[in-house]
C-alpha cells in the first residue's frame, strides 16, 4: 500500500481533536496515525488560486444544469455547467469560512454547510444572494440532506459547538422551520458525516464511535433513534448519498489502499445488502492512484445519468475535480481543468434549471 494523506475540516480549522473525527486529516497531516496505519507522507506543494471578491454567475447560468462543488481552501463554491464540455467556470460563491457539504431541493435550491461559521446558507439556482442563512444552534455543520415528501433539511455536525461529539439536527419543512437534535448516544455515536435522504424519509449516515469504530446508521422515518446497521465495512467515513434508485455509501479510503468506493446498498430491518460495489481510482500523482473524496454527486442508474462527480481531496492531488462512470469504476472519464478547479474540493451537487 502506498502512503496518503487526505484534508478534512479540523486540519481547515487548526482546532486540536481530542479522539478520532469523521474527518482524520487534522493527524495525517502532520504525519502522525490515528489508527494501525501509518500514513506519514509530505503534503504536495498546495497551489493558490485568485477569487472573486464577491460572488458572480454567468447571465445564461439559470438555464443550465449546475454543478455546486465547494472549495474549503478558498472559502468559495465554484459552479460549473453540468452538460458542457467547454470547461468553463459558471460561477462562484464567495464569504465563506470554510464550506463543507452541499445538498440541493426539488427547487434546485442550494444549501451550504459552512463549518467554521456554523451556518448553513440557501441559494436560488443560480443565485449570487442568500435567500436563506440559519445558525446552527448544535455545531459545525459538514453535510445535508433534504426529505424531498417533507421538505425536512437534515444537518449532519461532525462536531457540536464545544468541538465534543456530533449529532444530527433536523429543520422541519424547510430552514426556517424548528430545529431538532438527535444524537449518537443510544449507538455511542461521537462523529457524524453527510447524510442521505432514501424516498421514503428514512436517513441514512457514517460516522464513528468513540471508540473509533466506523458506523454505518439510519434515522427510520418518524423515530428518535439511530438504528446501527450490519454487513457493511467502511475504513474511512465519508457521505452517504441517493441516486434515485439506491442508498450509496462512500468508503474514502477502500480496503486501506488510498482510493475510493461508493457501495450501493438495500436495508431490510438493520441488516445492510451491498447490490454494487465501485472502486474509483485516479492515477493523478506520479502514476500512483489516490482517490480520496468526501461527498460525492452521484447520477442515477440509467445510462446518461450513471455519474460520479467528486473532488479528490487526496493532498497530493490539489485542485481536482473529477468525472468517473458510476457502473465501469476504475480511472475518471473526465477531469475539470486545474485552473477553474477547487484547490481543496469537498462537496458536490447538481442544480436543474
Amino acid at each position: 500500500m502506498k502512503a496518503f494523506a487526505t484534508l478534512g475540516p479540523s486540519a481547515l480549522s487548526g482546532i486540536a481533536r481530542p479522539r478520532g473525527a469523521f474527518f482524520l486529516a487534522a493527524a495525517l497531516l502532520i504525519g502522525c496515525s490515528t489508527s494501525s496505519q501509518s500514513f506519514a507522507v509530505a503534503p504536495a506543494a498546495v497551489p493558490s488560486r485568485s477569487t472573486a471578491r464577491h460572488s458572480w454567475v454567468r447571465r445564461d447560468a439559470g438555464k443550465a444544469w449546475l454543478l455546486y462543488v465547494s472549495d474549503a481552501y478558498n472559502g468559495t463554491v465554484d459552479i460549473y455547467n453540468y452538460r458542457s464540455n467547454k470547461n468553463e467556470l459558471y460561477g462562484q460563491l464567495t464569504g465563506f469560512a470554510h464550506p463543507l457539504g452541499l445538498c440541493v431541493d426539488w427547487a434546485g435550491d442550494v444549501f451550504v454547510d459552512d463549518y467554521d461559521n456554523y451556518e448553513i446558507d440557501e441559494y436560488a439556482h443560480g443565485g449570487t444572494t442568500p435567500i436563506a442563512s440559519v445558525s446552527d444552534s448544535y455545531g459545525r455543520p459538514d453535510g445535508c440532506a433534504v426529505d424531498r415528501s417533507t421538505g425536512n433539511i437534515a444537518v449532519s455536525n461532525g462536531f457540536n459547538q464545544s468541538d465534543a461529539g456530533g449529532n444530527i439536527v433536523v429543520f422541519t419543512g424547510g430552514l426556517e422551520g424548528n430545529e431538532t437534535e438527535y444524537g449518537g448516544n443510544n449507538i455511542d455515536l461521537d462523529n457524524f458525516g453527510p447524510p442521505a435522504y432514501d424516498a421514503k424519509g428514512n436517513l441514512f449516515l457514517e460516522g464513528i464511535k468513540y471508540s473509533t469504530q466506523t458506523v454505518f446508521a439510519e434515522l427510520p422515518a418518524g423515530s428518535s433513534s439511530l438504528v446501527q446497521l450490519s454487513g457493511l465495512t467502511i475504513n474511512q467515513t465519508a457521505a452517504v448519498e441517493w441516486d434515485g434508485s439506491y442508498i450509496d455509501a462512500t468508503d474514502g479510503d477502500y480496503k486501506g489502499e488510498g482510493v475510493g468506493a461508493i457501495y450501493r446498498v438495500t436495508v431490510s430491518g438493520s441488516a445492510v445488502k451491498i447490490k454494487r460495489t465501485t472502486v474509483l481510482t485516479d492515477d493523478c500523482y506520479g502514476g500512483y492512484n489516490y482517490a480520496s473524496f468526501y461527498q460525492p454527486y452521484i447520477g442515477g442508474t440509467t445510462p446518461r445519468r450513471n455519474t460520479v462527480v467528486a473532488g479528490n481531496s487526496a493532498v497530493q492531488c490539489p485542485n481536482r475535480v473529477d468525472v468517473w462512470d458510476f457502473a465501469k469504476g476504475g480511472n475518471p472519464k473526465r477531469v475539470l481543468p486545474s485552473d477553474i478547479s477547487p484547490v481543496w474540493p469537498f462537496g458536490a451537487t447538481l442544480s436543474p434549471p
